[in-house]
């Protein structure tokens, strides 16, 4: 079934929820300090803050992030080693929705470290003759760049179509669910969001077989 259209509920739906694992940096020792340090070295000038990002969900009728090279940072992963890094792009309405996910780490010789992954809703339309394409789904994917300027730090042989996994998603908030369920598990997303205080935030759990 196709993706609907985002309407003004679904935008806001989608702001609420990323707002809630925006990072929140502080002072770190070890690892992580070196790890924050780099990456804002790195992207500190296409960093969005939780208020830019609400100006751009609301103010605009599409997210063009990616194009801007422009970056959310998200909070660590479990064992705080890994930073990821979000940017949006979206089309015809956000029926079209990427969300690429750069999670960034630190080698044993403390080089940065990047891999990329992309979240996305079904990238065709629907056919007179009810085919459908190889990606029109749901679906998560590796991939070996982000835009131009920002490339991963993974193997040129990397396949970067297929295999795309199909996501339990069929929606723009689903997505991003189960984006976040795949970096920080039901658990923790589901103590996120029960904590806001939100019903109209919470009952989006539903959404995702994982979280209900």
């Amino acid at each position: 079934m196709p993706v609907m259209p985002a309407n003004s509920a679904v935008r806001r739906a989608v702001f609420d929820i990323l707002s809630n694992f925006l990072d929140n940096y502080r002072r770190n020792s070890g690892p992580l300090a070196t790890l924050r340090d780099q990456v804002y070295d790195m992207y500190e000038p296409n960093l969005v803050d939780v208020h830019g990002f609400r100006g751009l969900v609301r103010g605009c009728s599409e997210l063009s992030l990616r194009n801007q090279h422009r970056f959310l940072i998200l909070e660590p992963l479990g064992d705080k080693t890994v930073l990821p890094l979000l940017t949006l792009e979206t089309s015809n309405q956000w029926v079209h929705f990427r969300a690429y996910v750069l999670l960034t780490m630190l080698d044993r010789c403390s080089v940065l470290q990047a891999l990329a992954i992309r979240f996305e809703t079904d990238e065709g339309v629907p056919q007179p003759n009810g085919l459908r394409g190889s990606h029109d789904f749901c679906h998560v994917q590796l991939c070996r760049y982000i835009d131009g300027r920002t490339r991963a730090t993974t193997p040129n042989w990397l396949p970067d179509s297929q295999p795309s996994f199909p996501v339990d998603a069929e929606d723009q908030i689903g997505l991003v669910l189960c984006m976040l369920t795949s970096l920080y598990g039901s658990r923790h997303v589901v103590e996120r969001l029960n904590t806001t205080g939100d019903r109209n935030l919470r009952q989006h759990l539903q959404k995702v077989r994982a979280l209900a």
